[in-house]
């Protein structure tokens, strides 16, 4: 991670603790998001765009517990950070450098579409099942027991999130159990 706070640093010019933390939380996002539970298990595509997928999952859960916080700067470093470590990985598969700037805003737009999806679903368990289908499954039918799962695993998740303090510490985030 380190070379991707420098990254960072020189794109966006910030050297303050909080930028530390959301380097620090965004490293443990996309460590779970990676797991191959999601992959084996819980029949999310192991694609490229199934493990973005995966990772806005997470960041919409990291997002959703810290709007809870009451930091919105802390938010906005978070996404700043996740959008420029998607810039640097286009750039690195090889992406155009006239098209990176039209992917990233058309991903962040898209972001912030299933940011808000997530929010207004996780305490309605019909609207994050369409939620989920639609954008971790990309419209593909998944059962109702999987779909239980992710639920019950992304309010535990923000439950817990929520009762860290990100902004302020760097407390190692100890994932609920996918069953």
């Amino acid at each position: 991670m380190p070379g991707l706070l420098r990254a960072v640093n020189h794109l966006i010019n910030w050297k303050t603790h909080n930028l530390q933390n959301a380097c620090f939380y965004y490293a443990q996002m996309v460590e779970q998001a990676r797991s191959l539970v999601f992959y084996e298990k819980l029949e999310v595509p192991d694609t490229l765009e199934g493990r973005f997928d995966c990772l806005s999952l997470h960041m919409a859960m990291v997002l959703i517990a810290v709007k809870r916080e009451g930091n919105p700067r802390f938010s906005q470093e978070l996404f700043d950070l996740f959008f420029a470590d998607v810039d640097r990985n286009l750039r690195e598969m090889g992406v155009g450098d006239l098209s990176v700037g039209r992917q990233v805003k058309k991903l962040a737009q898209n972001f912030y579409g299933v940011l808000q999806a997530y929010e207004e679903g996780i305490s309605q368990e019909k609207l994050l099942f369409e939620s989920l289908t639609k954008n971790l499954y990309g419209g593909k039918s998944i059962s109702q027991p999987v779909l239980k799962t992710l639920m019950i695993y992304m309010q535990a998740s923000i439950e817990l999130l929520s009762q860290l303090s990100l902004t302020e510490t760097q407390v190692q985030i100890h994932w609920p159990e996918l069953r």
